[in-house]
């Protein structure tokens, strides 16, 4: 099968995949980006980027332009319980909110400017492996295909894709019960709510994340875990509303009247177990890798870092001018290095915010982190890098 050849092919235009561009582009890759859909787009996310993020900015001299974006400066957070305890504390990093689909046109487009060659539409169908190389199928809008060809294959595909049951991964059948959803809402249907912060309110089996992510509009992002389907998030959303006297004070009652009419951007089904970090020779990196828990963690900091950590194993395959089997046990081990122990962090966090089985101690953990916020911020550092 003839097809265009490249020295490193990468399927996903979001974070991890644009930042994992961006490095090889730089080592002097010949890189090719697939994209299914068009931008700008918006996606599940809880909009947050810690300094993690914006130290990987630095390293690709790219973080004079992400602030010309004019992003949300956060600098502190609040979790409102819906027994009405509640704590808070500081960061001591630069973090900021902003829309996924700003953040992510903004790296695919520096991407594009570096010569990297992206294919957007396109969405990759088939994909087969011989002993030496990749053959990608991908299928464009107007019913075309492209063939494409290459030794190095990235997944920067995200949380769910199509390719996972193609690529048979074992978690791709599981039905887990979490699913999560965004609203982008007017600041006007809000009261005293500070554009430094970031709130976390709970409820019964369901959390939600609230942050600026600019001067008019603020995300609302939503956790449940909920076996059944049973009423819709809308309905969940306002049962956390009529629950939570916090999240019922900082909303305007005007709120309820016009959530029917927002926007829902969602994922159900979220697997937040174990995934292969390579699968028959494709590195995965992002979601595509490892999802954390949007409101305890920091998914996009773990996009940039496992996507230079896979751009350092491929330069020193070039450097050695050979693909070995040592390279994926190498990737492996040094992911988790980088995030098992905060991916750990993030599943004991949300199970307390969940209450499913940490309910009896969340009353005495609550004081001592109202009593002790230095408790806090040593959670927070421990779900980042």
């Amino acid at each position: 099968m003839v097809g265009v050849d490249y020295e490193v092919i990468i399927i996903g235009g979001g974070p991890a995949g644009s930042a994992a561009a961006l490095n090889l582009s730089g080592c002097g890759f010949d890189v090719c980006l697939i994209e299914k859909k068009n931008f700008p787009r918006e996606t599940l996310c809880g909009e947050f980027l810690s300094g993690e993020v914006f130290n990987n900015l630095k390293v690709l001299s790219i973080d004079q332009q992400f602030l010309s974006l004019n992003p949300s400066l956060i600098k502190s957070f609040k979790v409102f319980f819906e027994n009405g305890k509640s704590f808070s504390g500081n960061f001591d990093f630069n973090a900021f909110g902003i829309k996924r689909s700003k953040f992510d046109s903004f790296l695919l487009d520096n991407v594009k400017s570096r010569g990297v060659k992206v294919i957007q539409p396109g969405e990759v169908k088939e994909i087969y492996k011989d002993r030496e190389k990749f053959t990608l199928k991908i299928k464009q809008p107007e019913g075309g295909e492209i063939v494409l060809k290459t030794r190095n294959l990235i997944a920067a595909y995200g949380k769910q894709n199509s390719l996972d049951l193609k690529l048979k991964r074992s978690f791709s059948t599981n039905k887990t019960g979490f699913n999560g959803i965004k609203y982008h809402v007017s600041s006007e249907y809000f009261n005293s709510f500070e554009k430094d912060e970031i709130h976390i309110y709970t409820g019964k089996n369901i959390y939600c994340g609230i942050n600026y992510v600019d001067h008019e509009t603020v995300t609302l992002c939503l956790l449940q875990k909920r076996m059944e389907n049973v009423g819709s998030f809308k309905q969940h959303l306002l049962e956390l509303f009529n629950s939570n006297k916090n999240f019922n004070r900082i909303l305007k009652k005007s709120f309820v009247e016009v959530i029917n009419n927002q926007k829902v951007y969602g994922t159900g089904n979220i697997y937040f177990g174990r995934r292969n970090k390579v699968e028959n020779g494709i590195f995965m990196i992002g979601d595509a890798a490892g999802v954390i828990s949007p409101l305890s963690g920091d998914g996009i900091g773990m996009a940039f870092d496992s996507a230079r950590l896979a751009a350092e194993i491929l330069l020193n395959q070039k450097k050695n001018n050979k693909i070995s089997q040592n390279s994926f046990k190498f990737y492996e081990k040094n992911w988790e290095k980088l995030f098992a122990s905060r991916i750990l962090i993030s599943k004991i966090l949300q199970k307390f915010l969940l209450k499913s089985s940490y309910k009896k101690f969340a009353s005495p953990t609550i004081d001592i982190l109202h009593h002790f916020p230095s408790f806090s911020s040593i959670i927070v550092r421990k779900t980042r890098s």
